[in-house]
């Protein structure tokens, strides 16, 4: 059975969520259940929530988008892909962005319309691990290499291209303020998004190696 639990503040409409197979719950800061729906298409995987909004695959091989004060299916997104690894929401640009099981592609969506904006295309490896924040998208790959992007508006452009990153397959990969950090095998590193940014790749964890 999926799970998916999330806490809120207690002035929130719901301070709980869980999402079962086929049923999403709803309960307050007293652990009470207020609500569930069912879900017509059970959930599969790789689910992002972004203040009021809440994203996640079915089995019927859609991106759902949901509206959680409303409670409600705004958008239905099909995708004919494997199902995806990784879902981000930037509310601030409007789009949703994807990462596939075994795909070497990462396909931004727009979030008003679910129409595909671009698809980014990898040689010889897949991407494994991404981030968005602040007009920043960030990609890492089952090779180890890390890719920057700006965003503006839904104007996705290059800045890093194909920088190596731990050697082994990224895991995670989170944007701070100026910065990204890498995560694989038991090492974080902090590197940087800009092409002109000095390189520290400073360790928070593990060794500086590359394997």
């Amino acid at each position: 059975t999926k799970l998916f639990i999330e806490r809120k503040d207690k002035n929130s409409i719901s301070n709980m969520k869980m999402i079962f197979e086929n049923r999403m719950l709803f309960f307050d800061e007293n652990f009470k259940k207020t609500d569930s729906i069912f879900l017509k298409n059970p959930f599969v995987n790789s689910l992002e929530t972004k203040n009021n909004l809440m994203c996640f695959a079915t089995r019927n091989k859609a991106i759902q988008v949901w509206d959680i004060k409303r409670k409600k299916n705004i958008l239905n997104i099909p995708f004919k892909e494997s199902y995806p690894q990784n879902l981000k929401i930037l509310e601030e640009n409007k789009i949703i962005v994807a990462s596939f099981y075994d795909e070497r592609k990462v396909v931004i969506f727009n979030l008003n319309s679910g129409k595909v904006i671009k698809s980014i295309f990898y040689d010889e490896e897949i991407p494994t691990a991404l981030d968005v924040k602040n007009n920043w998208l960030a990609v890492g790959t089952s090779k180890g290499n890390y890719y920057t992007y700006k965003i503006s508006g839904k104007k996705i452009t290059s800045e890093q291209i194909k920088k190596p990153g731990l050697g082994n397959a990224i895991t995670s990969i989170k944007i701070g303020n100026q910065t990204a950090y890498l995560a694989s095998v038991g090492r974080i590193f902090e590197v940087p998004l800009k092409v002109n940014q000095k390189e520290t790749k400073k360790i928070f964890k593990g060794h500086s190696s590359y394997i």
